[in-house]
C-alpha cells in the first residue's frame, strides 16, 4: 500500500515548513515559529482499491495570528486543489472552522479543514 503520509508530508513540506503527520504538534513547537500544518486520518474505513486509496484527513493550520491561519488555509486549499503528481485529486469536505485549543495554559486559535484524498495505491 502507498506511504500516503509520508507522500502527502513531503509534498506540504514544499510550501510549509512546519509539517507533521499526525494530530498534535511537537511540545516544542510556539506561533511564533511560523504557521504549522498537523494531519490525520478521521473515522471510517479508506477505500483501499487496488489501484487508488481515498484517504479523509483533518487538517490543522496553526499560525500566530487569525490573519496568517487564514492565510495558509487558503494557501493549503489551493495548493491541494492544483496537485497532481503527489496524488490524484484532493476535495475540501466543507468550508474550514476557526477554532481554538488550550496549549501550555494559552489559547491557541487555528482553522480546522477536512478533504477527501484519493493517491494512487502503486507501491
Amino acid at each position: 500500500m502507498v506511504n500516503w503520509r509520508k507522500k502527502l508530508r513531503d509534498f506540504l513540506l514544499t510550501q510549509f515548513n512546519n509539517v507533521y503527520a499526525t494530530d498534535s504538534l511537537p511540545k516544542d513547537y510556539k506561533p511564533t515559529d511560523g504557521v504549522a500544518i498537523t494531519f490525520e486520518t478521521r473515522g471510517g474505513k479508506q477505500n483501499d482499491s487496488s489501484t487508488t486509496l481515498t484517504v479523509k484527513c483533518q487538517f490543522k493550520i496553526y499560525g500566530s495570528s487569525l490573519t496568517h491561519i487564514i492565510d495558509a488555509d487558503i494557501l493549503l486549499a489551493d495548493i491541494l486543489n492544483n496537485e497532481d503528481k503527489a496524488f490524484l485529486s484532493a476535495r475540501l469536505e466543507q468550508p474550514s472552522i476557526q477554532r481554538t485549543e488550550t496549549n501550555n495554559n494559552l489559547l491557541w486559535h487555528y482553522a480546522l479543514a477536512y478533504y477527501t484524498i484519493i493517491f494512487e495505491n502503486n507501491e
